[in-house]
């Protein structure tokens, strides 16, 4: 979403009515949009919570594994291994050549 401007009016509202930063910056993220309003309630939270808990679990499995490289010429994913898996293969190819 493109980085909207304040007005003095907006900052003094937000001031007034106590309305964090941060709050504005994941209502930008996850709120839903409805004409030139930007929804951000219970229901919007609890659905950004989710996906955020499921992105978490993804990347907690990514860093189990290690982590990844993935390859890509113009556009096309070419291949892709896990870090550190080709020093190892490597290795063993040059000690069994000795």
């Amino acid at each position: 979403m493109e980085q909207l401007k304040n007005s003095k009016h907006f900052e003094c509202r937000q001031q007034q009515r106590g309305i964090r930063s941060s709050t504005l910056k994941m209502a930008q993220r996850y709120g839903e949009q409805r004409g030139d309003k930007l929804f951000f309630g219970k229901k919007q939270i609890d659905i950004a919570l989710n996906n955020l808990a499921i992105e978490k679990s993804h990347l907690l499995k990514a860093k189990d594994q290690g982590g990844i490289v993935s390859i890509d010429k113009n556009g096309i994913l070419i291949t892709t291994y896990r870090i550190g898996s080709l020093k190892k293969n490597k290795s063993k190819r040059y000690n069994n050549d000795l």
